[in-house]
């Protein structure tokens, strides 16, 4: 079963709002041969009312009766009335204050109380006899209530008494304070841990206060759906009614303390029930609800007896009492957890099966994690496997938890590990100092109390406490180094001993050599300001001394206190010129062993280069080998600038500007080796050829683009033949570049801005010229160096072309939807062709002719598109320098007289079996009609309509019409044709 390790011994808080009500809960359960019974009163003198007095009294009484062999084990105490509370009262002339409140509310102004003591002692003392409940005064309280029918006050007491004539029992307590209404209809409580074992006398009581007898809307109680009535004292109709079922009273005005059997509305094996109250007007407020049902369980607690520690240890031995308070033996096996501050620390279980009212004692050995405190809280919990569950249903699953029981684990905790002591020795060099040994001690306890620390000699006068140093604040060491120990006891157990060592040294101080100066040239800023790296005389610092540690500052103050050390000293960067640098050497293994020296740090002046170097980016002028002839003594002017006594000279590697060595002998007139190719130049003082500065240029050769003479562009005109085409100014680029690699070409449309390589025709596929004709430009550049390039021309150049020759107009039937075929390839033969011209294509527009596109497929059938159309005959000359020519043909369409049959078969052989009238349908809007030979209409027909097939469609219709001659009336709808008339004659 699911566990909570928190006794609950109450369902709900104190109430100190009067803003709603508390919903029932289980207050408490007893196991074993218990049932219950309810006496009270009402302070009421006459059931409330508009009419009522409005009167309360301040005390009533009421007789307990008891049978010989019933024993007292719990009595509980509840009294209500109207206002926010009167929680001080007596019993019997013994006060009492309430130990729960509870409150419910109407609406703001018609507000009620309840109470609550446990009044188990004075019953179990008075037994059976008359209780007198007294000292509620609710005088000056209800005055407010009286108009509405809701003054009322009233008390009860519930005695759960033992009988060893009665069966096993659970009787369950639930209590809390709620309400049903005229403006709350309907109040369902569900009732949980019941555990019915069997229904036989199953009952449930209640104790309600304000009920009236004489109002009864709706007024029902009922269990798991089942109406509850225990006539005649409660009526199905009227439950809360001012009666007592255990006495037989009906003038318990304004309150109720009724049972009722419900063996027939539980089932064996239930674990819960439902109550539901119902009531149309009257207000009426649930207190206390008992169940008294058959069952047999166990109810398995713990208490935590003793618990043993060992010094140092932790491992704990735990003594526990496992008790069964239920009806049912605790079976053996059953779980068992141990918790340390709320963490798992141990399991076990039952070693065997508990009998009703009878325990178990037993020891368990835990081990306590060391992620917890030495001092911490232990408690045990019966039923639970370690993760919160538990495998034994039980009477009352809430009382599985003990005591918290404080655990001290008695474990002397060093919190800071003892450290070596050193000190420097003193100018005597002697090895002997004095040391405070208490700031080991005093760190390791680290405030903890009753902890007893002393320092010894000898590991054995440590363990046996004997000969302790006596000054260990001023002690003078006996040799070095020295190992010193502590001895840590308990104050509660002396013999709880813990002991600990650490060594103490004299340490020599270290000493620093004499050091040499840092002299560096300055940089071209020459401003007195270099970077140094203060290490490079660590070695000889250091030497072959050992646990010494470097450090660099700026002044020997500094240096002395070990404070604002230069945190950088691989580049350091001066900040005078000269400084003085302080080197503190100091011994590791004690702080205040050091020895300081210093030196210090130079910067000279450098030559400069006083300008910008030019580098050198020429075309190649040798048949784009990639060499030519460089005169850079420029830079020799531009290196030097207004200095004066400096030395320059030029060299093919950096190093050798550095060295000073093989420099360059014809600046003037230099062939390069390489392209591109650096040069270093290397400035010099003349008198001091330690500070050298060096700087670079390049030297580059780029090839020459070539361009070279280029086709002029010549293309008919489009059917605009206004003179502007499109043109594909890329179409020569494979001649452009012709092998040359690395360039980019651009167009222009004037000569200054190819020069300039600016204004380039974005979109060169597709140029539309802007005169006619049009010189284009040619860039070819080399993207590396834009100072080489070339230039090229071509034309544009759009011809136009001659007006269309017009064909003979070619009319032709209509054959349905104004369409008919043509033959265009005879119509072409009235081309008048020049020579060497020949017809290339039929089209069915001029721009399809002039871009070549959607040639008709088969001109010698052409169905035409549209009525009237004209068709394009593109012809060709095969002098390339000749524009194509255009003829154009017309096609017509017109309407013809159809062809009227004079005979039809419809005799299903799928040959001429219908009337039908060649270019009529689609053509005309016609109508047809045809009559017998006495002049009968038999046949109507229009476009919609199928060909007659030789079955009337008016007059009598349907029948097939015999072989004869028939008469026909056809108009065409068409004013070009007069209608016509004839006969048919139809074969079967």
């Amino acid at each position: 079963m699911q566990k909570n390790y928190t006794i609950i011994l109450l369902f709900f808080l104190l109430m100190t709002s009067w803003m709603g009500a508390q919903e029932i809960a289980q207050f408490t359960v007893f196991a074993g041969r218990f049932d219950y019974t309810a006496i009270g009163n009402t302070l009421n003198t006459g059931e409330n009312g508009v009419n009522a007095p409005c009167e309360i009294l301040t005390e009533s009484s009421a007789t307990l009766t008891l049978e010989p062999d019933q024993t007292v084990e719990a009595a509980y105490l509840y009294w209500a009335g109207s206002g926010t509370g009167d929680f001080d009262i007596t019993l019997n002339d013994i006060p009492l204050t309430a130990e729960r409140t509870f409150a419910d509310q109407i609406d703001e102004d018609r507000v009620f109380f309840a109470g609550f003591v446990d009044v188990t002692a004075i019953v179990q003392e008075t037994g059976a006899g008359e209780y007198t409940f007294g000292d509620l005064d609710l005088t000056d309280v209800i005055p407010p209530f009286c108009p509405t029918g809701t003054n009322f006050a009233g008390w009860a007491i519930t005695v759960i008494f033992e009988d060893p004539d009665l069966p096993l029992n659970l009787v369950n307590v639930f209590d809390g304070l709620e309400n049903v209404s005229q403006f709350n209809n309907e109040l369902t409580i569900e009732l949980e841990n019941l555990n019915v074992l069997d229904n036989e006398n199953a009952r449930i009581g209640f104790i309600a206060w304000e009920g009236d007898a004489g109002i009864a809307v709706n007024e029902t109680l009922s269990i798991n759906g089942n109406i509850l009535s225990n006539p005649p004292l409660n009526p199905a109709d009227n439950q809360f009614n001012g009666t007592n079922s255990f006495t037989g009273q009906d003038d318990l005005f304004n309150m109720d303390i009724d049972f009722y059997n419900i063996e027939n509305n539980i089932n064996i094996g239930d674990t819960s029930a439902t109550i539901m109250l119902t009531s149309g007007q009257d207000f009426v407020m649930i207190n206390n609800i008992i169940t008294v049902l058959n069952s047999q369980l166990p109810d398995g607690v713990i208490t935590v007896d003793t618990s043993d520690v060992t010094c140092g240890s932790r491992d704990i031995a735990v003594s526990y009492t496992v008790s069964n308070l239920g009806t049912d033996p605790l079976p053996s096996g059953t779980p068992i957890a141990f918790y340390a501050d709320g963490i798992l620390v141990g399991t076990t279980t039952t070693t065997i099966a508990i009998l009703p009212n009878e325990s178990l004692t037993e020891t368990s050995t835990l081990t306590i994690p060391n992620g917890i405190p030495d001092v911490f809280n232990l408690i045990a919990v019966i039923d639970d496997d370690g993760t919160g569950n538990g495998i034994v249903t039980e009477t009352n699953e809430v009382n599985n938890e003990s005591a918290s029981v404080t655990v001290n684990l008695n474990v002397i905790d060093i919190v800071t590990p003892l450290e070596n002591l050193s000190v420097c020795d003193d100018e005597t060099n002697d090895g002997v100092a004095i040391f405070d040994l208490t700031v080991n001690g005093d760190a390791a306890i680290n405030g903890q109390t009753g902890i007893i620390v002393t320092y010894h000699e000898t590991p054995q006068d440590a363990m046996t406490g004997d000969n302790p140093i006596l000054t260990p604040e001023t002690y003078v060491n006996i040799s070095n180094p020295q190992e010193v120990f502590v001895r840590f006891s308990l104050e509660v157990d002396p013999l709880c001993v813990r002991i600990e060592s650490f060594i103490i040294e004299v340490i020599a101080a270290p000493v620093i050599p004499l050091l040499d100066d840092i002299t560096v040239c300055d940089d071209v800023s020459n401003d007195g300001v270099a970077t140094f790296d203060l290490t490079f005389q660590n070695a000889l610092i250091i030497g072959t001394q050992t646990n010494v540690t470097i450090q660099f500052f700026t002044s020997f103050e500094d240096a002395s206190t070990a404070t604002n050390p230069i945190v950088t000293p691989e580049a350091f960067q001066n900040t005078s010129n000269t400084q003085s640098i302080f080197v503190r050497l100091t011994n590791t293994l004690a702080s205040v062993c050091f020895d300081v020296a210093s030196f210090q740090l130079d910067v000279e002046d450098v030559p400069v280069i006083a300008n910008p170097l030019e580098s050198f980016l020429v075309c190649d002028d040798q048949g784009n080998d990639g060499v030519f002839t460089f005169d850079f003594t420029i830079n020799e002017t531009l290196s030097v600038g207004s200095q004066t006594d400096v030395s320059v000279s030029f060299h093919i590697t950096e190093q050798d500007a550095i060295d000073g060595v093989n420099s360059i002998p014809n600046p003037d007139s230099f062939e390069n080796t390489t392209s591109p190719q650096t040069i270093y130049v290397r400035i010099v003082q003349d008198d001091d050829l330690i500070c050298v500065t060096t700087d670079s240029f390049a030297l580059e050769v780029f090839n020459q683009p070539i361009v070279p003479v280029l086709e002029d562009f010549v293309a008919c005109d489009d059917s605009s033949n206004d003179g502007i085409l499109l043109f594909d100014l890329t179409q020569q680029e494979s001649i452009l570049l012709a092998g040359q690699e690395e360039v980019v070409i651009t167009y222009h449309t004037t000569i200054e801005d190819a020069e300039l390589g600016i204004g380039n025709i974005q979109n060169p596929e597709s140029f539309q010229n802007t005169t006619n004709p049009q010189n284009i430009y040619v860039r070819l550049e080399n993207p590396s160096n834009t100072s080489c390039f070339d230039l090229g021309i071509f034309s544009l150049e759009a011809q136009t072309i001659a007006t269309p020759q017009v064909l003979p107009e070619i009319i032709s039937c209509n054959e349905g939807f104004e369409m008919a075929v043509f033959d265009l390839v005879t119509a072409a033969e009235a081309i008048v062709l020049l020579d060497g011209e020949t017809i290339t294509g039929y089209y069915r527009n001029a721009d399809d002719a002039f871009n070549e596109e959607n040639q008709i497929t088969d001109p010698f059938s052409y169905t035409n598109t549209t009525n009237p159309q004209t068709i394009f005959i593109r012809t060709d000359s095969l002098d390339s320098n000749t524009c194509y020519n255009l003829a154009i043909v017309s096609l017509s369409i017109e309407n013809c007289p159809p062809f009227v049959p004079e005979g039809f078969s419809p005799n299903g052989d799928s040959i001429n079996d219908t009337f039908e009238i060649s270019g009529l349908k689609d053509i005309f809007d016609y109508e047809l009609t045809i009559y017998s030979r006495l002049g009968n209409l038999i046949y109507r027909g229009d476009p919609s309509i199928p060909f007659w097939d030789g079955t009337p469609n008016e007059g009598i219709g349907g029948s097939e019409a015999p072989t004869g001659v028939y008469f026909w009336v056809l108009k065409l709808g068409d004013p070009n044709f007069e209608d016509r008339v004839g006969w048919v004659y139809l074969n079967r």
